[in-house]
């Protein structure tokens, strides 16, 4: 990668998939149609071309990976992703932001085991159960949401927390749901 400007490269926010399950009613996926600049998922080949070695392990201290119109746990490659990176350097800060919703045991399982102290895993959930949670998270599945949160928190060293919008149906529950993180274990 050429860096003509001398631009810092310490930092970079990644759009690695466009795919997602849910229906958020202010989602520009949903919203804006047609969209053909969504690009439907980085695959690992363009992570690898496109972060080289060199770049891991003297540039790159932090990347988010979050879903401004999709979820990043939906890429097809994420856990090879995030192999490759912390292969070249395990302190580079992966930060997730996800809902959560749909992927099994065994995938949460594995990206347990390739995150580290480093990492951040945000779970963007607005609800106290999958009824209030899916009037804005629509589509979304509390099950899996929960089994993904139990796994993180139990079995990785990451930073876990459990992040909420507020809305006029959450707002009275805000405790509760403040309880509820840190029963699950949650960091923050």
């Amino acid at each position: 990668m050429n860096n003509n400007h001398n631009f810092q490269l310490y930092h970079w926010h990644l759009e690695v998939s466009g795919k997602c399950t849910l229906k958020c009613p202010r989602c520009p996926r949903i919203n804006a149609d047609p969209m053909p600049w969504i690009n439907k998922e980085l695959s690992l080949d363009f992570i690898k071309k496109t972060f080289t070695p060199e770049l891991l392990k003297t540039k790159v201290k932090r990347i988010t990976m979050c879903g401004d119109i999709g979820d990043p746990i939906y890429a097809s490659d994420y856990i090879e992703i995030i192999k490759y990176i912390k292969s070249h350097n395990h302190k580079i800060h992966i930060y997730t932001i996800t809902n959560g919703s749909y992927r099994k045991e065994a995938w949460w399982r594995e990206f347990a085991k390739v995150s580290n102290e480093y990492d951040t895993v945000n779970f963007s959930i607005d609800g106290f159960d999958n009824e209030s949670n899916n009037m804005y998270r629509v589509g979304s599945n509390w099950d899996s949401i929960m089994t993904g949160m139990d796994i993180m928190c139990k079995e990785s060293t990451a930073f876990v927390y459990w992040a909420a919008i507020l809305f006029s149906f959450n707002q009275d529950h805000i405790k509760r749901i403040e309880n509820m993180a840190k029963d699950m274990g949650c960091d923050g």
